[in-house]
């Protein structure tokens, strides 16, 4: 809204007889007396109110434009973040099953090789998996093709 129209929407509002009560009333206090000073003042209050309330919108429809920007930048970044983070704990969890498994070996070599064939492979599996549910859950939409599409 310009001065122009919130100006001339203040001098309608007089000239329809239906101004704000409370600003005519502050018009009339800070007016001369007369009907003309009145309505000037009114205009020049309501005016202001106007531009005022016109300023608070469009800041408001800013805010929600940057936080609109913000989320669609940041939660794709915690997304990863968080899926990066659980394939780091299996990663350590089959390490921590690998040196059970060596521990297991050392007392039978046959016995322990199996039992770290067998948890290893477990891991990977089940680490395959939760990558592919953490995949749909946050929307990853990981590419195993993303090398050869970048050239």
């Amino acid at each position: 809204m310009t001065e122009h129209e919130a100006y001339a929407q203040a001098l309608t509002e007089v000239q329809r007889g239906t101004p704000i009560n409370e600003i005519w009333l502050k018009a009339f206090a800070h007016s001369t007396g007369s009907k003309e000073s009145q309505t000037a003042k009114y205009v020049l209050f309501r005016g202001e109110q106007l531009l005022a309330n016109d300023r608070k919108m469009r800041a408001n429809e800013a805010i929600k434009q940057v936080s609109a920007k913000t989320s669609e930048i940041i939660n794709p970044l915690i997304k990863v973040a968080v899926g990066c983070a659980v394939f780091v704990a299996f990663i350590l969890f089959t390490i921590f099953l690998a040196s059970i498994a060596m521990a297991a070996h050392e007392a039978s070599s046959v016995l322990g090789a199996i039992v770290a064939v067998a948890a290893i492979i477990a891991v990977v599996y089940v680490a395959a998996k939760t990558w592919q549910k953490l995949e749909r859950f946050f929307g990853l939409n990981i590419d195993p093709d993303w090398q050869k599409k970048a050239e």
